[in-house]
């Protein structure tokens, strides 16, 4: 078989693979299981993360014809980014529901974000 008769992809149709791809792994990364965290149990209280998700892609290319060689370079390239961003946190404590919102208004640090929580939370958990 020469290779002649294979086809291949055109530019457009490389770029959408390409896309399509990026795309794909970006949903993969913004899962439902993202929105809602996973639970977890502390001294009686079930407490469970709840965030936003954003995620965005692009991508472009090219298709570049040089002359002298009579070949066709399709040069092309996509990204994306994928942001969890902490909103509140449910907390389920002796059949009550509360909910703890993060102030993400605010410039704190993750860090100083996570104290402030944990604080709330202990304040839940000595109530009765």
């Amino acid at each position: 078989m020469s290779n002649e008769n294979i086809r291949k992809p055109s530019a457009a149709e490389n770029l959408m693979q390409l896309m399509s791809f990026t795309a794909d792994k970006a949903l993969e990364m913004a899962d439902a299981g993202s929105v809602l965290g996973e639970k977890t149990e502390i001294d009686g209280m079930t407490i469970i993360p709840v965030s936003k998700i954003s995620a965005g892609f692009a991508g472009g290319g090219a298709n570049i014809v040089n002359a002298t060689v009579k070949k066709s370079n399709t040069p092309a390239g996509s990204g994306a980014k994928v942001t969890v961003t902490p909103l509140s946190f449910i907390v389920i404590k002796d059949g009550e529901l509360r909910i703890v919102s993060v102030d993400a208004s605010k410039n704190d640090t993750k860090s100083g974000i996570i104290a402030k929580v944990l604080e709330q939370v202990k304040s839940l958990a000595g109530k009765k």
